[in-house]
């Protein structure tokens, strides 16, 4: 029996099993380190802000008009509230503006990488996104001059003793807005144009009338809500921020450290604010993301935005993944105990200012899901969720009309994930304010201790399509090749490794058939 003579050449099966393992680990490097970080490295390069770059032209000014909506609460039974009842609220809204926000005056610190500028916003009534509301809609809507007035008024030792006094004088004072409730005022007024009270000056009202509206304009450098028109004081809730600008704001660049870019780091050149307890608290620090935000997020990601108008930063944590237009988006929710007093949030223990009296009546931490800003604002009043959302139900009792509801008022913003570009964001605030007896005070004797809802604001903005097609054509093309790369290379990879798996198997299976012929050759051949 003739036995085929068979070469096995393992040298070009090993080699070609070498070049497989090369090309799979070279695949590996190029997919999942190299282009990701290639890709990282570009996407910092378009957020870092720096001029003449199309980042520095979105963050000078934003190119599209944001949302900005302002739902008041009228009093519907203000006579009854006057004899001890219960306020009842009715929400009216929105009042839709068309917001557009833009930089200036803006100085670059290249030592501290840090850029600082006045941020300027400009309000323009949107009549057919409020549909059948008009400016000219009259509301009643707490008094939040005359209540604030008292307030201060009362908790100050060289005014609580001579409120008797001021009780006669309030007439003369507050003219046809004396008393708890502007009734039927126009929105455009409370919002904009103004409450006018302490007319020329209370010259002719007395001495106490007149001492008291002095007081008062001392504190307009205090109060951005009032202004002195000709010798007149008038009270607005808007007016301030129309058109002009607030505070000087210092962000980081991102040129030396691209984690930090857009970050907030001072306010009026300062680090910390000094509206809470202990000057260098935790609370007062200025930090927090601005417009720009961190790349490569994940559900785990947790950042923080900074509000000028409330003195403090508010946490975001990640809530779920929805779809904006072609664009999968993380979205972040603002932490339900945001708002949360000292008792259940050890964090949040210096936002407890004991300055104005609770529910019971008693100075102290107030209860979950209101934070006192008067040592923000000047003014005694109360930040929450829309509808008192996440607050204590004591607050949600205390009047008849609220109905807090997370998916109409979460605050919230929604990232692509990858290049962290903010797809939709909607940020929602209330504010409030108490209203109680006040020893002295005719018109107050009689109501009853209650946390009354003044208007709640919502600033929002999704992304336009033209901007959502850029990320499109752009960044996801660009992942699409690299992942059409990526793949290729390692299935070709996995490809060679399997045929040289296969091609050592079958050669060596033939080595061993052929061994066996041999052996049972030279078997059958030592017997015969």
């Amino acid at each position: 029996m003739k036995i085929p003579k068979i070469k096995i050449d393992y040298k070009i099966v090993f080699i070609c099993g070498v070049c497989g393992v090369v090309l799979l680990i070279v695949g590996l490097y190029l997919g999942f380190s190299f282009l990701p970080k290639l890709v990282d490295k570009k996407l910092l390069e378009t957020k870092i802000l720096k001029e003449n770059t199309d980042q520095w032209k979105i963050f000078m000014k934003v190119p599209f008009s944001l949302n900005f909506k302002v739902y008041l609460f009228t009093i519907v039974n203000h006579e009854e509230v006057l004899k001890g009842a219960k306020p009842v609220v009715k929400e009216t809204g929105p009042y839709v503006y068309k917001l557009n926000r833009w930089k200036d005056d803006v100085i670059w610190n290249y030592v501290s990488d840090e850029i600082s500028y006045y941020d300027y916003e400009l309000y323009d009534f949107d009549q057919e996104a409020s549909g059948d509301l008009t400016e000219n809609d009259l509301v009643t809507i707490l008094n939040t001059p005359y209540v604030s007035f008292l307030l201060n008024a009362e908790s100050n030792e060289a005014t609580a003793g001579f409120l008797p006094m001021i009780d006669e004088a309030l007439e003369f004072i507050f003219a046809e807005n004396n008393g708890p409730f502007l009734i039927n005022v126009t929105v455009r007024d409370y919002l904009f144009d103004g409450i006018r009270f302490c007319k020329n000056g209370c010259v002719d009202d007395g001495f106490v009338a007149k001492m008291v509206c002095d007081k008062i304009k001392e504190r307009l450098n205090v109060i951005d809500e009032m202004r002195l028109v000709g010798n007149d004081i008038v009270y607005s809730t808007f007016y301030h921020r129309n058109n002009t600008h607030q505070d000087y704001i210092t962000v980081n660049s991102g040129r030396k450290n691209n984690q930090e870019i857009g970050a907030m780091t001072h306010l009026n050149n300062k680090s910390f604010v000094k509206a809470w307890l202990n000057n260098k608290y935790q609370c007062n620090k200025v930090v927090g993301a601005t417009s720009v935000f961190p790349i490569n997020l994940s559900s785990k990601t947790k950042f923080q935005s900074f509000s000028p108008d409330i003195c403090r930063s508010i946490k975001f944590e990640f809530a779920k993944m929805e779809m904006v237009g072609l664009i999968k988006g993380y979205t972040y929710f603002a932490s339900k105990s945001s708002f949360n007093n000292s008792k259940n949030v050890l964090e949040n223990r210096c936002y407890c200012t004991n300055k104005t009296q609770n529910l019971d009546g008693n100075f102290g931490c107030l209860y979950d899901g209101v934070t006192d800003i008067t040592t923000c604002q000047g003014d005694p009043v109360l930040v929450s969720f829309p509808h008192l959302l996440h607050a204590d139900l004591r607050y949600v009792r205390s009047v008849e009309g609220l109905d807090p509801n997370s998916s109409k008022h979460e605050m919230f913003v929604t990232l692509e994930p990858v290049s962290g570009t903010p797809l939709k964001l909607a940020k929602k605030i209330q504010f409030n304010m108490i209203l109680r007896p006040i020893d002295g005070i005719t018109r107050l004797q009689n109501v009853v201790h209650s946390l009354i809802p003044l208007f709640w604001i919502e600033e929002s903005t999704t992304l336009p399509e033209k901007y959502q097609q850029v990320i499109v054509n752009t960044l996801y093309r660009s992942l699409f090749i690299i992942n059409v790369i990526k793949y290729s290379i390692l299935a070709v990879a996995v490809a060679i490794i399997a045929s040289c798996c296969l091609l050592f198997f079958i050669l060596n299976r033939t080595v061993y058939r052929t061994i066996n012929l041999y052996l049972i050759r030279g078997f059958i051949f030592s017997d015969k």
